[in-house]
Order: structure tokens, then sequence, then C-alpha cells
């Protein structure tokens, strides 16, 4: 079900004149490093569209 609306919101996406990617990194009641990633779009017909990925948890923030 998912992979199933995660190619619905790429199809759309393929569509559209412009988008961006946002991703932030928080920390959860329990410590817990997560990446949490959304994207915006707009439509077509001049429709913002804002849709939450979800979150990805993280092993650590290092850039190696």
């Amino acid at each position: 079900m998912r992979k199933r609306i995660l190619e619905q919101i790429v199809n759309e996406i393929l569509t559209c004149n412009c988008f961006a990617i946002l991703a932030d990194e928080t920390t959860d009641a329990s410590h817990a490093e997560q990446l949490y990633i959304c994207i915006c779009y707009v439509t077509s017909d001049t429709v913002i569209i804002e849709q939450s990925l979800g979150f990805a948890n993280l092993d650590d923030l290092l850039a190696s």
C-alpha cells in the first residue's frame, strides 16, 4: 500500500514544474535520532501540495 502511494506522489511530481524536498533531523521522546522527509510541489492547476514521506531512523549524524 505504501509503495503505491509513493509511486502516485512521484508520478504527480513528474508532471509539475516546481517541487522542493524538505529534510530535517529530529530527536524523538526516547532520544533516537530521526530524519523527517517531506515533499512540496505545485500542480499544473497551481495547487500547492505538501506530502509527508515519513521518518527514517539514523545511526549517527556524522557527514562522512
